[in-house]
């Protein structure tokens, strides 16, 4: 199924569709008349295509995919479409068997607790406290739907920087803007989560307040990691199994090389 934006004279898709029933030997035809369809992905998505005729180059891995983002959702922390094409340009064509997802806020919409690398978007957020009137609106919604990491003290609020989870919540609920999101953007990254039959699990976390070019480059490192250490006998292997076998040490040798992070990164493993 194909869900299409009309913009203008222009039809956007803005989903993969399937087509069933193709007969092999008519493979050659139908690539020919997608070639155009491939080479408008070449050129919107930054993907380089070397052979349009052959279709999308890449079977092994998997679409990256991510929320709605800030351009729709409020609870969302930044544009999960503009930091999702710039992964996929970052990693495609590729054939190892990786999932990523990316979700503006903790709230997790995306699932990405249960992909090999999961984005989670997160804010500092500041507060200016001549603003605040003390109605502790904030207090209470971080009470009731995160982490309780506000307190009243003296009349003005405190945030406990150990206990926020960088959601944004107190941004949304108070009603002078005594709280805003900082316009720096972090993330959450999570890494070796899986579904499947056998041992199921979901991501751990690696890294948290990290920035969005370290995290590129972090999943670029972990190719190469991939192709150092994956078992060739199996027809795919999850990141996940790859670190259980060689050491989470190892893996964070190599997703680190070359990765400057910034003072306030706080590392899990």
């Amino acid at each position: 199924m194909t869900k299409l934006k009309q913009t203008g004279k222009e039809t956007q898709v803005l989903s993969g569709f399937e087509i069933l029933g193709i007969p092999f030997q008519c493979m050659e035809a139908v690539n020919k008349r997608l070639e155009p369809l491939v080479q408008e992905l070449e050129l919107n998505q930054g993907v380089k295509i070397e052979n349009p005729h052959k279709g999308y180059p890449s079977a092994g891995t998997r679409n990256v995919s991510a929320c709605i983002g800030n351009q729709v959702c409020q609870f969302a922390n930044y544009n999960t479409t503009e930091f999702a094409r710039k992964v996929e340009k970052s990693i495609f064509p590729n054939d190892y068997h990786v999932k990523r997802a990316l979700s503006g806020c903790p709230n997790d919409c995306i699932k990405a607790h249960m992909q090999d690398f999961g984005i989670l978007g997160m804010t500092k957020p500041e507060y200016e406290v001549y603003r605040c009137i003390s109605c502790e609106a904030c207090v209470k919604n971080c009470s009731k739907n995160a982490t309780g990491a506000l307190k009243v003290h003296n009349g003005k609020v405190k945030r406990d920087e150990h206990q926020c989870i960088g959601c944004g919540e107190c941004v949304l609920k108070c009603p002078t803007s005594a709280w805003t999101r900082n316009p720096e953007k972090y993330y959450k990254l999570l890494i070796m989560g899986r579904t499947g039959k056998k041992n199921p699990r979901l991501a751990k976390p690696f890294l948290e307040w990290v920035d969005e070019a370290s995290i590129i480059k972090i999943i670029q490192n972990t190719y190469e990691y991939i192709d150092e250490f994956i078992d060739r006998t199996l027809p795919k292997e999850h990141v996940g199994y790859i670190v259980d076998r060689t050491g989470e040490q190892v893996f964070k040798e190599y997703a680190l090389k070359d990765v400057n992070l910034g003072c306030e990164v706080k590392e899990y493993l």
